[in-house]
């Protein structure tokens, strides 16, 4: 429909502005191997990438929101930091995120009292079971903790590659 005519001396303002689409780019990393064909999902807006062989992600032609980013990792890894919400304020703007993601590793043993102090387990010396291995990491926070079991053996799963220190609580004899 068209619009009527202005009446002799109107004046018509017309306010505008140019909306750009905004992006959220980023790379998925697992130590100095990227992890490549990783969906990840872009919540609220529903948007879904796969990373490619470097890693990287792409979601383009977004509005000005707050979003937030979900990896569909392997069952063998975990997320080591997330970005949170990605907040884009204004028209045009782009970010930048870096994830990264691990496959942990499991610390196992066996422990045994060393009766000759040889540092090496002999056929004589059998394990200690019922002992509990505390785990701690480089800040001294208990990271995980393991009742030995029959003949002192141990294992702590998933552990977070990192700096850690174990120790050993006997029980009483």
């Amino acid at each position: 429909r068209p619009s009527p005519p202005l009446g002799a001396g109107a004046v018509s303002l017309v306010a505008f502005e140019a909306m750009q689409a905004c992006k959220i780019e980023g790379t998925l990393q697992g130590g100095a191997t990227p992890y490549a064909n990783i969906p990840v999902s872009l919540l609220p807006h529903g948007a879904e990438a796969t990373t490619d062989a470097e890693g990287r992600f792409v979601f383009d032609g977004l509005s000005a929101g707050e979003y937030t980013l979900t990896f569909a990792l392997p069952a063998e890894a975990i997320l080591l930091d997330s970005p949170g919400a990605v907040t884009i304020a204004h028209s045009g703007q782009q970010e930048s995120v870096s994830v990264h993601a691990a496959r942990p590793a499991q610390i196992s043993g066996r422990l045994w009292y060393d009766e000759d102090d040889a540092g090496l387990m002999a056929v004589t010396e059998g394990g200690q079971q019922g002992a509990q291995m505390v785990l701690s990491d480089a800040s001294g926070h208990t990271a995980g903790t393991q009742t030995t079991g029959r003949e002192g053996y141990f294992t702590l799963p998933r552990r977070v590659p990192g700096d850690y220190r174990r120790g050993a609580h006997h029980p009483a004899t």
